[in-house]
């Protein structure tokens, strides 16, 4: 049975009452039709009517609902990666929403919605294929029933659109509980092909060698859609089990696998498949190995203060035991075994962590067993927490310790070996995965040879860096000892050994590392350095400073959004049309802040780069006092001296010369008589603003023609602060400029972003690239067709508007397609030929165009003189006029319609699949009315792709023959190599045979004396038996001959009652008597020794509880004697006082006795660590920010404390009357103290008033069997 995979191939019809969906290379199969605008889901068989526009898509991504409307999102353009075992894997590039509504009026939520899910989709690596479940591994798919529908084989963890997905897949199992659906109910196996799974991660695939030997490479890592998130908002496990960052890297090895040996190829449904067939002559062998990181399994978080370090807090591990358990039920029966490093610090504010994930680990595993190896560094180098005895599922657990920073501190990652050296054992045991492809098998089968019996699961703080050091270490072990036991190595050799592929390994998983880390974190990863060269750098060191700034302003400011984001997409939030998210509830001046910063900013960026004018300060109340020299006014009283003013000058003009005319406007005017300078200067004083200056001075310039102007004083320059300012924004966007284009050689995500948005961009660094490409190789004869120029005179291809697809319906009813217009469709060339399809070609002869070229030559060659002008017409007259259109000829009839191709002849996949493509372009051609304009072209099409086919038939007939030929001659050779092994087949059944005889013997002889000392056993067991029934007759003889004498007495005794025998009656009462009292002290002597007893395992109990243990010690052994110590016996016939110690000691809970309690010493001193938190917190107010914080950790310091029994409720005085209480011994009352405060202190104090009512437990629980057991001695007494 064939399996049904997604279409490859869909298009879109969109109209104003529906989207419908179809495949092209499906002619038969119905169109999944979504309605607009109620979004209801239906299948129709027929054709779709109406639709105005046809768009091809990749696939569908899903379908969600934002606040307001839903929309359909599809894959615009997907980028292929390689293939795997012939099946290609692509890349999702670019997606579009369809919205269901035209939207009337834009609501700013819905906006943001989209914002947010079109970042997330763009920035997010998203990886799918049509033919292939690769969010499986390869082990799993082996266990797969490949018959089934891809979206059903595809792991639930990694099907990250199955939320999006989930209105097509209620569809197809026919529940309407989240759409409403049009058609029945009932499953529609027709929509499997739509539903396309989708995997988020990273994946690289590429062909590489090691010492000659090709093989392809991969690398997979895919990320958990559970507990998705960010990196400071998505932590520890949740109540369901998951882990956040969850990731599972698979490390892929194909052998003679050609069909992955190029992007070429296109393999169709029929084609095995949609698989490309590998080497016909060799056998396929995939190789893979598996490794886990995840979140530590305990309830933790980290919570943003503006700090570097985030405040953390880890609540009870007794609380996250069900949550962790549910995890690694998952785990261990998904990958068997889990080896789980740890390499958090074991000091500073990890060190909770670590303790608490080996808590979590003690707790699960029934017989834990340590073990701890100390370093010259550190108390611990490693702490490993293994099973001693397997007896449940959590026995499969081993936890193993590394203290990674400490070890490789200094630079010295080499020690990083040490934690490989101390997993050796695991990683032999734990093998991998080796399967080969079944020949012949249309659904690409594998044939199972090893399995991977175990996983590494590794984590850190975040499991990124620390842990993508050491994946990286684990992967490259792996690969050696793969390539070792497929012969590519000898013993001893690595895969390191070769330096090429050393490279391309290290850079592959530090790509990994990158990825990983941008989807959690924000930016790329830390350590990468070493990852890529083997080495610490300094170089690495400073881009891991600048990755954990960006890191620091991303998870404080950023993280948000892009949680936000994930949460959408993934179904953790959905929003309601009724409610407002993002509407700004702060105060008016509160929201106003950013705004005032960025004026400021502005401002002082304007001061900055602006010169400051000499006189800015200065206060301008009346004009600068002058001297009485400034200014000489004829016939004024100054007291300049007449010798002092200068000659009056000449004003007779001289008579002009032939040479040069002065206008009129530029000969000087008459200066004004001493009278008109008088009345000017009166005028110009009662009508100045200014006050007076004082005498001797004047606030009338002199006029022009005076003169006595003073020369020393020249005017002012203005000031040029526009020009300096913006000379300045040049030369700093120039020098920016500059710099962007630098780092876009040097970096691929600047390269990307500055090509994409910065104008420009993409034609500097296209040219500087060109530089770089033709300085390395100046030699390449290509060089010089890379940069593509623009021919002269030659039309650029323009891209229509509206091009692309978009939601909205074109209004023109009558423009149809936009393959007939100019544009992308079309060539670039069409514009500068004429019209072929409306007149017949003309061609002028060779020799006349010749002679047109000739004089254009000449003419350039000339220099300009007179002349020229002259002889332009003339070079112009012999150019040749653009032809004129002529009228069709009338025999000529006009192509209605193009009849679409068909190759019957043919069955391959390949050759189908371009018919089809083909066919789809005529019915476009023949939609939009343009059969005639491309007939030519297509008939050469089709008689090409007929000449394909019938090569290709001509191609396959000639192998098949070969590989007959072949073929009888492999028969010929299997015939000798069969005869050859039945005669060792033979020669091994005869040896084998005789060691059955041996064997059979042996065991002959061990089964006889086996059952001969069985028999023994049985006749011993029977004779014992027998003797025993012997005794009993005897016993119930001698029982029925003393009843017998017993009667004969009695009757004696009455027949001689009066007689002196009568007194043996009262002798039988006086023996009767004695026997009560031997019972009777039979009685107290047991009761004696059980009371005896339970003191001692009482007395035993509080030994182990003495205060001088340095830890609280579990207690059970000894729990357990005194439980069976108050256990009823058949001799006490007081079981009402055993119940009540029994029930006394089953109220101790199982915490207290498996972990012990601590002492009074302990608890005082775990209560002074707390109070001092409680100080703080009780100096906070209800809603506290990073101020009141700082404030409250400035007066816990400053604040005196309390001391004795202080009066009052606030949180000073309780303290200091609990520790009072605690002091003198009375943990009871120093518990009710503390349980009385409230809020964020009582919560403080919550874990311990745990421990202080479980020691208060058990402590009641002693008292009561200690009363018990006085109670008893006295009774006894």
């Amino acid at each position: 049975m064939a399996t049904t995979l997604p279409y490859r191939d869909i298009n879109v019809h969109a109209s104003a009452n529906y989207y419908a969906f179809s495949s092209p290379s499906s002619p038969n199969a119905p169109t999944l039709v979504v309605d607009r605008p109620s979004g209801d889901l239906r299948l129709n068989d027929g054709k779709v009517l109406g639709a105005r526009r046809v768009s091809s898509i990749a696939g569908i991504l899903g379908i969600i609902k934002l606040r307001l409307d839903k929309y359909v999102v599809v894959i615009t353009k997907a980028q292929p990666m390689g293939r795997l075992r012939g099946q290609m894997v692509h890349r999702v590039v670019a997606t579009e929403f369809l919205p269901l509504r035209d939207p009337q009026v834009r609501d700013p939520d819905e906006d943001t919605y989209l914002s947010l899910l079109k970042t997330f989709l763009k920035n997010g690596p998203m990886y799918f294929s049509y033919t292939m479940d690769i969010t499986n591994s390869f082990q799993r798919q082996a266990e797969k029933d490949l018959s089934e529908p891809l979206w059903r084989r595809a792991d639930d963890r990694f099907f990250w659109n199955r939320f999006i997905q989930s209105d097509l897949i209620d569809f197809r199992l026919g529940n309407s509980q989240r759409s409403s659906l049009r058609q029945s109910m009932g499953s529609h196996s027709e929509v499997d092909p739509f539903i396309l799974p989708v995997m988020f991660g990273m994946l690289r695939i590429t062909n590489t060698s090691v010492k000659g030997n090709s093989f392809t490479f991969a690398l997979i890592t895919r990320r958990s859609r559970f507990r998705g998130g960010t990196r400071c908002f998505s932590r520890g496990i949740d109540e369901r089990g998951n882990v956040s960052n969850f990731n599972e890297t698979e490390q892929i090895v194909i052998l003679n696998d050609d069909a992955s040996s190029g992007m070429a190829g296109y393999a169709g449904d029929g084609f095995e498949n949609g698989r490309i067939p590998g080497n016909p002559g060799k056998e396929v062998h995939v190789l893979s190995y598996i490794q886990t990181r995840g979140s530590v399994p305990v309830f933790w978080a980290e919570v943003n203060t503006l700090k570097y370090t985030p405040k953390l807090q880890v609540r009870g591990v007794e609380s996250a035991i069900p949550a962790a358990r549910r995890h690694f039920d998952e785990q261990i029966k998904l990958y068997g075994d889990n080896y789980m490093v740890n390499l958090v610090n074991q000091k500073g504010r990890e060190k909770q962590i670590k303790e608490a994930y080996e808590q979590i680990t003690r707790l699960l595993v029934s017989t834990p067993a340590e073990d701890t190896m100390p370093s010259p560094h550190t108390e611990e180098k490693f702490h490993v927490v293994e099973p001693a005895e397997k007896h449940q599922q959590y026995d499969r657990m081993h936890y193993i310790y590394f203290d990674f920073h400490n070890e490789t501190k200094g630079l010295r990652w080499h020690r990083a070996q040490l934690l490989l050296d101390q997993l050796e054992q695991p990683l032999l045991k734990q093998q991998y995965f080796h399967g080969v492809d079944m020949p012949g098998d249309k659904l690409g089968r594998m044939e199972v040879r090893n399995r991977q019996t175990s996983v590494v699961r590794t984590n850190c703080m975040d499991c990124l860096d620390r842990t993508n050091v050491v994946q990286s270490m684990l992967g490259r072990w792996t690969l050696t000892r793969m390539l070792t036991d497929l012969g590519f190595l000898r013993s001893g050799e690595n895969a390191s050994d070769d330096a090429v592929f050393e490279h391309l390994f290290r850079n592959v998983w530090a790509d990994n590392a990158d990825v990983v880390s941008r989807s959690y974190s924000g930016t790329g990863a830390l350590k990468t350095d070493f990852t890529r060269t083997g080495n610490r750098t300094r170089a690495g060191m400073l881009q891991d400073l600048n990755n954990s700034c960006s890191r620091y302003v991303q998870n404080n400011f950023t993280d948000g959004p892009r949680q936000d984001a994930f949460d959408l997409f993934l179904g953790a939030y959905e929003p309601s049309s009724t409610d407002v998210t993002y509407v700004d509830r702060r105060p008016v001046l509160i929201q106003s802040m950013p705004y005032i910063l960025a004026g400021c900013l502005f401002f002082i960026f304007i001061s900055i780069f602006t010169r400051r004018l000499p006189n800015s300060t200065q206060r301008f109340y009346a004009d600068p006092p002058k001297t009485p020299d400034q200014t000489v006014l004829p016939g004024s009283n100054s007291a300049t001296r007449a010798t002092d003013e200068p000659a009056p000058p000449n004003l007779t003009p001289s008579a002009p010369s032939s040479s040069s005319t002065i206008p009129a406007e530029n000969v000087p005017k008459t200066p004004p008589t001493p009278a008109e300078a008088q009345s000017s200067s009166n005028v110009s004083a009662t009508t100045s603003s200014g006050a007076p200056t004082g005498a001797g001075t004047a606030s009338v310039t002199p006029s022009a023609g005076s003169g006595s102007t003073s020369t020393s004083q020249k005017p002012k320059r203005k000031p040029r602060r526009w020009r300096r300012f913006f000379l300045s924004l040049i030369i700093l966007s120039g020098l920016g400029y500059a710099g962007g284009v630098y780092y876009s050689l040097i970096s691929d995500n600047w390269h990307d972003f500055f090509t994409e948005y910065v104008p420009f961009g993409e034609d500097t660094v296209a040219y500087f690239e060109e530089r770089e490409f033709r300085r390395r190789f100046p030699q390449d004869k290509s060089a010089a067709s890379r940069a593509y120029p623009q021919v002269r005179g030659e039309n650029k291809v323009t891209i229509s508007g509206k091009s692309g697809m978009s939601s909205r319906v074109t209004d023109d009813a009558s423009q149809g397609s936009d393959l007939g217009t100019k544009g992308r469709h079309t060539s670039a060339l069409q514009d500068n030929q004429p019209a072929r399809s409306k007149q017949a070609p003309t061609a002028a002869p060779s020799a006349e165009k010749k002679k047109i070229a000739e004089p254009s030559k000449e003419a350039t060659k000339k220099e300009p003189s007179k002349s020229a002008p002259a002889e332009t017409p003339k070079i112009e007259a012999k150019a040749p006029s653009p032809p004129k259109p002529e009228e069709p000829s009338k025999s000529a009839a006009p192509v209605a319609s193009i009849d679409p191709l068909n190759v019957p002849a043919s069955n391959e996949a390949a050759v189908q699949d371009v018919v089809k493509i083909l066919n789809d372009i005529i019915t476009v051609v023949n939609a939009d009315n343009a059969a005639g304009k491309y007939s030519s072209a297509i008939s050469k099409a089709k008689d090409e792709i007929s000449k394909v086919a019938q090569s290709i038939a001509a191609l396959k007939e000639t192998e098949h023959r070969a590989a007959e030929a072949k073929i009888q001659a492999n028969h010929t050779e299997f015939d000798g190599y069969a005869k050859e092994l039945l005669s060792r087949v033979e020669q091994e059944m005869r040896e084998q045979e005789s060691r059955w005889k041996d064997e059979y013997e042996t065991e002959r002889e061990r089964l006889s004396q086996s059952y001969q000392s069985k028999l023994n056993t049985e006749l011993a067991s029977a004779r014992d038996v027998y003797d025993q029934k012997l005794k009993n007759e005897l016993l119930e003889q001698s029982v029925a001959l003393h009843r017998a004498f017993a009667d004969d007495v009695a009757t004696r005794v009455e027949t001689e009652r009066d007689g002196r025998l009568g007194r043996l009656a009262e002798l039988a009462k006086a023996v009767q008597s004695l026997e009560e009292l031997t019972a009777d002290g039979a009685t107290v002597l047991d009761r004696a020794l059980n009371t005896q007893h339970l003191q001692v395992a009482l007395d035993a109990v509080r030994a182990r509880l003495e205060p001088s243990a340095p830890a609280p010690a579990p207690f059970v052994t000894e729990l357990a004697a005194l439980k069976a110590a108050a256990l009823p016996t058949a001799s006490n016939d007081n079981n009402d006082d055993n119940a009540i110690v029994a029930a006394a000691v089953a109220s101790i809970p199982p915490t207290a006795y498996q972990r012990g309690i601590p002492s009074a010493a302990q608890l005082i001193d775990r209560f002074r660590r707390v109070a001092a938190e409680v100080r703080k917190a009780g100096l906070l107010p209800a809603e506290a920010g990073v101020a009141s914080h700082a404030v409250s950790w400035a007066l816990s310091k400053a604040t005196f404390r309390k001391e004795g029994m202080p009066v009052g409720d606030d949180v000073e005085s309780v303290l200091a009357r609990a520790e009072t209480w605690l002091e003198e011994g009375r943990l009871e009352e120093a518990a009710r103290e503390v349980n009385g405060l409230g809020g964020t202190a009582r919560e403080l104090c919550r874990d311990w008033l745990g421990e202080c009512r479980r020691v208060l437990e058990v402590r009641q629980a002693l008292e009561v069997v200690e009363t018990e057991a006085r109670l008893q001695s006295l009774l006894v007494g």
